[in-house]
């Protein structure tokens, strides 16, 4: 019985120590025998809620306001998140005052998912959000882009 307790204790700590890390995209986990998550990536949608997308805008927000803190009340830029068929659904995602914009071609930036992926020419990549050494979404910024 000591023994079943003591191995009960063990996988819990495990499995809660996994949701730590993998944080807020827990959802995400996947068990050993598919491989975990670098087995199971390419192979399965793993990020079906495309929460990744709503942290890679977080990370955004972050870097614009350290970098250009002014610049949502000078000019707010575009971004289009890339979360196929909603893209325009993108506003309720945000904390600031973005112009959401549907065409990938026209935005400041765009943030692409593991599954809709709409970044054009023209951008550089300025951010991942990564699990398990796996990139889940990408920030990208107009080279043409001189907000900051």
């Amino acid at each position: 019985m000591v023994a079943l307790l003591a191995a009960a204790a063990v996988y819990v700590g495990a499995a809660i120590a996994n949701f730590t890390r993998l944080h807020p995209l827990e959802y995400i986990a996947v068990n050993a025998l598919a491989g975990g998550i670098r087995g199971a990536y390419g192979k399965f949608e793993l990020d079906y809620w495309a929460a990744a997308a709503t942290e890679a805008l977080r990370h955004l927000e972050k870097q614009v306001d350290e970098e250009a803190p002014d610049l949502f009340a000078r000019n707010p830029p575009s971004v289009v998140v890339c979360i196929r068929y909603r893209e325009y659904l993108a506003g309720i995602m945000t904390r600031r005052p973005w112009k959401i914009e549907e065409d990938a071609a026209k935005a400041d930036f765009v943030i692409e998912t593991e599954r809709s992926r709409c970044a054009q020419p023209g951008y550089t990549l300025i951010d991942k959000v990564t699990r398990a050494d796996r990139a889940f979404a990408w920030t990208w910024k107009r080279k043409s882009f001189h907000g900051w």
